[in-house]
């Protein structure tokens, strides 16, 4: 279960893909059916996606990209929480869930620690198709 949460940077094909989208493509692929779009005022754009999965909860969201508009896409996974029901499990390893996304058409970045520090040097691991 993932006790902390984790992210992945996401980046699509087409440029006029939008998040609705996005997060309707991350679900598919990772086999999830229980989703919903959220509001808050703590998102960019008011707004993100919820997906729910037995052992964790993925929120999908707008990311403004430092990385020169390569990833306009975040997902980040966590417990899941206890006001949620669903049947579906991800994979346990953040590994397995960046190649899964990868065969899915998704330029997918993991960041190493700290990647929200001003100070981050931009490291990671890159997957692709």
């Amino acid at each position: 279960m993932y006790t902390s949460p984790k992210v992945l940077l996401l980046g699509v094909p087409e440029s006029g893909i939008e998040l609705p989208e996005v997060a309707e493509m991350v679900f598919r692929a990772l086999e999830l059916t229980h989703y919903e779009m959220r509001e808050s005022e703590n998102h960019e754009n008011g707004r993100y996606f919820a997906g729910y999965a037995a052992n964790a909860c993925l929120h999908v969201d707008d990311f403004e990209d430092l990385m020169e508009g390569e990833y306009r896409f975040q997902l980040t996974i966590e417990r899941p929480h206890d006001w949620t029901q669903s049947a579906g499990h991800i994979p346990e390893s953040l590994e397995a869930i960046a190649e899964i996304l990868a065969r899915a058409n998704f330029n997918v970045f993991e960041p190493t620690e700290n990647w929200y520090d001003p100070d981050w040097d931009g490291s990671g691991r890159k997957y692709r198709v």
